[in-house]
């Protein structure tokens, strides 16, 4: 019940609040922060897939942000969250040197979230 009062008047009313939950949701971490690597050699991250308000979907993995010449191997690509999956990035004699900010993305429909780690090619 709310009631005003003012000028000698009192008013009252009742009113009813709904609080709605958000809708499920994901969120991407990625570990570790940070990766050196000689060129011509490979190095792996953990991208975790987290559950936020019981989501339970698939969850498609990609980076963007990769030199020249290095390619990603995800194992899995896809994750039902919660979960994990396995970042091998492989660069070559051709790879440039360099810090390179790397951009792991999950997607899940209209969801899309990102995390970022760094680079660096020796």
């Amino acid at each position: 019940m709310i009631t005003g009062t003012g000028g000698g008047l009192v008013r009252s009313n009742s009113v009813t609040l709904v609080v709605n939950p958000p809708p499920p949701d994901f969120a991407v971490s990625v570990s570790p922060a940070s990766r050196s690597v000689k060129r011509g050699s490979s190095t792996t991250y953990t991208i975790t897939v987290s559950s936020l308000v019981g989501f339970a979907g698939q969850v498609a993995l990609s980076v963007s942000g990769l030199p020249a010449d290095a390619t990603t191997t995800f194992k899995p690509s896809s994750v039902k969250a919660p979960g994990t999956s396995t970042v091998t990035v492989k660069t070559t004699n051709r790879t440039p040197g360099g810090t390179f900010t790397l951009k792991f993305r999950g997607t899940s429909g209209a969801l899309v979230h990102q995390a970022m780690a760094t680079l660096a090619v020796t």
